[in-house]
């Protein structure tokens, strides 16, 4: 029954906290967080879900390969504006006058390389054991 309890409570409360880890990773230029923070709170949500309903059905829902293109787009987001703010602006990754638009997708290609990071990191650690 507890299991029945816990697994009911985390299907009602992973979306809102998945939300709130992409409202955290999108208002992170603005505000307090950014890609960091709302990457780590999605990467929680998807440990969190692995830790409730087991690893083959985490695994079977997001399997490592995806995590893996997940990590490949976001480092090279992060790359290619680097390589704009070059021919924009002269820095690599600096404040220039399309620094606002550019801080979204920054934040974003973060937030996707730590969830898939952290996620990555702890499908290895429960392979291992």
């Amino acid at each position: 029954m507890q299991h029945l309890v816990v697994k009911k409570i985390t299907e009602i409360l992973l979306p809102f906290l998945q939300i709130y880890g992409f409202y955290v990773l999108l208002n992170g230029h603005h505000s307090p967080g950014g890609g960091f923070a709302g990457g780590a709170i999605l990467g929680a949500s998807l440990i969190i879900y692995s830790l409730v309903f087991g690893i083959k059905e985490a695994k079977d829902k997001i399997p490592h390969v995806l995590l893996t293109i997940i990590n490949s787009i976001g480092v090279l987001i992060y790359i290619l504006l680097g390589i704009a703010g070059v021919f924009l602006g002269g820095n690599i990754l600096g404040n220039g006058a399309l620094s606002l638009e550019l801080g979204l997708f920054l934040e974003s290609a973060i937030g996707l390389v730590v969830a898939g990071v952290m996620t990555s990191f702890f499908y290895k650690l429960v392979e291992e054991e």
